[in-house]
């Protein structure tokens, strides 16, 4: 079990996060970096993903969940609308121009043909729902 672990983590300054945990961490840390505009960190991030999704020792659902790049993304591409809570009940242009420019980076960068990013990413999804709908339900702690 030692040799497995120190070949599995050997020169990580922590003992049970993986190389894939802590350059996810990394992207989820670029999705968040700039939450009013689209910056070079954000294409940096969504490549790395793309790049971690379409390798050969590709990422895991409990790694995307853990390193909180699933729910970094999904802030990335749905940020909190600053004007609805005076009351506003539609998204200003501004936050829609915003959410449109997000998406295209996003497209741009994930989607490709059949088999690609984008589909590894849905399916990474699709497993991180089933592990949380098949945890145990505990009513009093």
């Amino acid at each position: 079990a030692h040799r497995v672990l120190a070949a599995y983590f050997k020169g990580s300054s922590h003992a049970g996060e993986s190389p894939a945990l802590r350059a996810l961490s990394k992207v989820a840390r670029q999705l968040r970096s700039s939450p009013d505009a689209v910056i070079a960190a954000h294409r940096e991030a969504l490549t790395t993903l793309r790049d971690m999704l379409l390798s050969e020792d590709s990422i895991t659902a409990f790694e995307l969940t853990c390193s909180g790049a699933a729910c970094a993304l999904n802030a990335f591409l749905y940020p909190p609308q600053a004007d609805c809570a005076d009351g506003a009940r539609s998204p200003s242009p501004a936050w829609q121009g915003a959410c449109g420019e997000r998406l295209r980076l996003f497209v741009e960068c994930l989607a490709g043909g059949p088999g690609g990013a984008l589909a590894r990413l849905v399916k990474l999804s699709v497993a991180a729902l089933q592990r949380l709908e098949q945890q145990p339900l505990t009513l009093f702690p």
